[in-house]
């Protein structure tokens, strides 16, 4: 597992510039941790952190829910 994010641009208006963080997960899955307005140059590290905080816990939601289903056959 990387630590790679993909930020896309949602809207441009004049000033703002409407950011969504994602990751790509298995069986071509894209999940959506956060979205922000940028103001700066550089991503905020909150931003960052907040994304890879969510993308841990989906990965970790997702492998209790592989188990209970491995499980259940």
């Amino acid at each position: 597992m990387g630590e790679r994010f993909t930020i896309l641009i949602i809207d441009n208006m004049a000033y703002n510039i409407t950011r969504v963080v994602y990751f790509f997960y298995y069986e071509g899955k894209i999940i959506l941790t956060n979205g922000f307005v940028k103001n700066t140059q550089k991503t905020p590290p909150e931003e960052i952190r907040l994304a890879k905080e969510r993308r841990a816990d989906y990965h970790r939601k997702e492998g209790m829910n592989m188990k209970t289903l491995n499980e259940m056959l």
